[in-house]
């Protein structure tokens, strides 16, 4: 079976004789009729392939995004579980549960927290060393932030908080 090049390579060199020759023939008519209905034919063949392939991406898609918000739905139940079982454990007073399977603890961690208003504050103070630039956008670098806090250094609109989170192994 030919490939849509070499039948586009055929119909160039017909064309190029048809133009060169003097009268055209039956026979040449026939050859440029002939050629033209396969590059057609390959084309509409092609069509074909391109509307299935472009088919199967929608469906691999649309299964993307059931699987996206699938992983979703989990990670939310799986944080509602997280914070039921860190809140039980507070009301009675037990930081870590163990068993043959899992050790359940509470851990302290901290946190860097900042409000609305930092960016202006760290900008106008020429803190720019406590920002990170993300392409079109500017967010407070909570690392910096924490590390400048901790140095003995106080923000008016940014604060050290600490927070527990649950950890199962």
């Amino acid at each position: 079976m030919e490939t849509l090049r070499e039948i586009s390579e055929n119909y160039r060199e017909i064309l190029w004789d048809a133009v060169n020759c003097d009268e055209l023939s039956s026979e040449m008519i026939e050859k440029i009729t002939s050629t033209n209905e396969k590059f057609d034919k390959k084309i509409e063949n092609m069509a074909y392939v391109a509307e299935e392939i472009t088919a199967k991406c929608n469906v691999a898609k649309n299964e993307v995004d059931r699987l996206n918000d699938r992983i979703k739905r989990w990670q939310k139940n799986l944080d509602s579980l997280k914070e039921y079982m860190k809140n039980e454990m507070l009301s009675i007073g037990k930081n870590k549960v163990e068993s043959p399977f899992y050790t359940v603890r509470i851990r302290r961690s901290e946190a860097c927290e900042v409000d609305k208003d930092f960016i202006a504050e760290a900008k106008e103070k020429n803190l720019t060393a406590l920002l990170r630039v993300i392409p079109e956008k500017i967010e407070p670098d909570k690392t910096a932030i924490k590390d400048y806090i901790n140095s003995g250094k106080a923000l008016q609109h940014a604060k050290i908080v600490e927070k527990q989170s649950l950890n199962i192994k």
